[in-house]
């Protein structure tokens, strides 16, 4: 049996993952960040393994940690910003050299992991007691880092023509696009694209990915 977390929110089917979806939309905010990164970690291979699409940014953001090459947010300074206000409203700023440590995070972050700047996120808001902050007047340290509010799919790569990695999987969980692009690729095609969208594309020669576009378009 599948769970989204700690042998809770069973996702063993499409229905049960979708239910799952549902709830944490609307109660996500009561889960710790790290948690959330697991839950959406876990739904999102769960996802894939039953060939469903789950279009939810939260899903795209907070997953991000766990993949192979994360990028760091669009909204990295304004999100740094943020803390910087947050903590003059708490008077902690003098304090704390708020201004200058979140300074220097700012610097390193194209030179350390961004997991690592996640971390020192976290020491600095609990040193600085803006963990109550959280969804609230400041987004969590893997927000900060990883996530984007207004878009979610900011990491997106586009991998034939304008068809990008977050479309082909949306793509492949849909039996009337497979099925369709099968009449012109080929039923080998469409066994091999559901199971893994991305790099089956990624492997086309150029003319292919020509033909798999128009069968896309068409």
């Amino acid at each position: 049996m599948h769970y989204a977390i700690d042998g809770k929110y069973p996702i063993e089917t499409k229905e049960q993952l979708t239910k799952a979806a549902e709830y944490f939309d609307k109660y996500l905010v009561r889960f710790h960040p790290k948690d959330r990164v697991k839950i959406a970690s876990t739904m999102e291979k769960r996802a894939s393994d039953l060939g469903v699409y789950i279009d939810n940014g939260w899903i795209k953001n907070y997953s991000r940690p766990f993949c192979d090459n994360p990028s760091i947010s669009p909204d990295f300074e304004k999100n740094v910003e943020m803390r910087k206000r947050a903590c003059e409203d708490m008077k902690v700023a003098n304090k704390l050299k708020a201004d200058e440590i979140l300074e220097k995070l700012a610097q390193i972050k194209n030179s350390e992991h961004p997991n690592r700047i996640v971390d020192l996120l976290f020491d600095f808001d609990k040193l600085a007691n803006l963990e109550y902050q959280w969804d609230k007047s400041i987004v969590d340290p893997i927000m900060t880092v990883f996530g984007s509010l207004n878009n979610p799919e900011y990491d997106a790569v586009k991998v034939a023509g304008d068809i990008t990695n977050y479309m082909l999987k949306k793509i492949a969980s849909n039996e009337t696009e497979t099925i369709k692009i099968s009449s012109i690729m080929g039923k080998q095609f469409q066994s091999a694209f559901s199971k893994d969208p991305v790099n089956t594309i990624i492997n086309l020669k150029p003319m292919e990915k020509e033909a798999f576009c128009k069968a896309v378009k068409g």
